[in-house]
C-alpha cells in the first residue's frame, strides 16, 4: 500500500539512542517519501505520529525473508543516531545509508561519506542529504551502486569470517 515514490527505511530495534524521532520530525507529509519503520519498541507517542501521518508506515517486528522483501523495496536506509549490522544488510541491498556522526558500531567504517551514503554533522544536514538523494536520481543510483560495490568488496560473509579468524589467530599468537 505504499504509494510514495521513494522509500526511506528504518529497520532496527526502536531505542532512544537510535533517534527514530529525527526521521519522524523531519519527513512528515513529504508526499513523495515514505518512511517505513520496522522493529520492536515503538512508543505510544511514536505510534500516534505514525498513525496521523499519511506517508509513515509501521510494519512491526519483521524477520527472515519478509524483512528481505522490505529491504528490497527501499531506496535509502537510516537509523540516524546509531547503526550496527543493519548497515551490512542495507549495503547488500544497495541502499545508501544516511546517519549522524557519533558513536556507532564498528560497521560504520564501511560508510564512506558522499560515496555510499552520508555521515551528517547536524539533523538539518541529515534531512537535506536524504532530500537530495530523493530529488537526484543519478546521485541515488550512483550511491546505490557504490553501496553494493562496498558490500561485495569489503563486507562479504567470507571476509567477515576471515577477519574473525585473523582476530582469533592474533590472540592465540600472543
Amino acid at each position: 500500500g505504499i504509494k510514495e515514490r521513494h522509500v526511506l527505511l528504518y529497520i532496527s530495534r526502536i531505542l532512544p539512542y537510535k533517534r527514530l524521532d529525527i526521521l519522524l520530525d523531519n519527513f512528515a507529509n513529504i508526499t513523495d517519501i515514505a518512511l517505513v519503520i520496522v522493529g520492536k519498541g515503538l512508543t505510544s507517542e511514536q505510534a500516534q505520529i505514525v498513525n496521523k501521518t499519511p506517508n509513515y508506515y509501521y510494519l512491526g517486528e519483521v524477520y527472515g525473508e519478509e524483512v528481505n522483501n522490505i529491504y528490497h523495496m527501499g531506496d535509502i536506509f537510516s537509523t540516524p543516531g546509531h547503526i550496527g549490522l543493519a548497515l551490512n544488510q542495507a549495503m547488500f541491498w544497495g541502499l545508501p545509508v544516511v546517519v549522524l556522526k557519533g558513536h556507532h558500531a564498528p560497521e560504520i567504517t564501511y560508510l564512506k561519506d558522499k560515496y555510499n551514503g552520508f555521515l551528517c554533522n547536524t539533523v538539518d544536514n541529515l534531512r537535506e542529504s536524504i532530500l537530495e538523494l530523493c530529488s537526484n536520481e543519478n546521485l541515488l543510483s550512483q550511491m546505490s551502486n557504490n553501496a553494493r560495490i562496498t558490500y561485495e568488496n569489503e563486507m562479504s560473509i567470507s571476509q567477515m569470517f576471515q577477519g574473525f579468524m585473523d582476530a582469533v589467530q592474533y590472540v592465540e599468537n600472543r
